[in-house]
């Protein structure tokens, strides 16, 4: 599996349960997209797409 954002491709291992932790370096700021790619075995993909919104720290 992995995660997209703008051009920052962040490969993750996901458990036996599913589950998954990522970091992503470094956030611009205003709203962005963010895309998670999941390929099963048989080569099928999924893609979960949501907006976050970067700040200034």
């Amino acid at each position: 599996m992995h995660l997209d954002y703008a051009d920052q491709h962040v490969f993750v291992d996901v458990n036996d349960r599913g589950e998954f932790r990522a970091l992503v370096n470094s956030v611009k700021e205003g709203k962005q997209k963010l895309s998670v790619v999941a390929v099963d075995a048989l080569g099928r993909e999924t893609k979960a797409e949501m907006v976050i919104v970067g700040k200034k720290r």
